[in-house]
């Protein structure tokens, strides 16, 4: 998630992207995603968290490509 982060902030201030809403969705998404690891250690049967991790994680994979594009 680290090196996520440091290539995503440089490739947000190389492109200029920093106001587009679209990255500021993905960054609360990632915010969100850290949250729900965290709750997923505390909670490991809860298979609900598995289901919210993959979908959030997707979301953020296909915003990085709209951020990109």
């Amino acid at each position: 998630m680290a090196v996520l982060a440091v290539t995503g902030v440089a490739m947000a201030s190389h492109l200029h992207k920093w106001h587009a809403s679209s990255l500021q969705v993905k960054i609360g998404l990632s915010v969100a995603l850290l949250g729900l690891i965290y709750q997923h250690m505390r909670h490991p049967e809860a298979h609900i968290l598995d289901a919210l991790t993959f979908g959030v994680s997707v979301a953020i994979v296909w915003l990085g490509i709209v951020v990109a594009g």
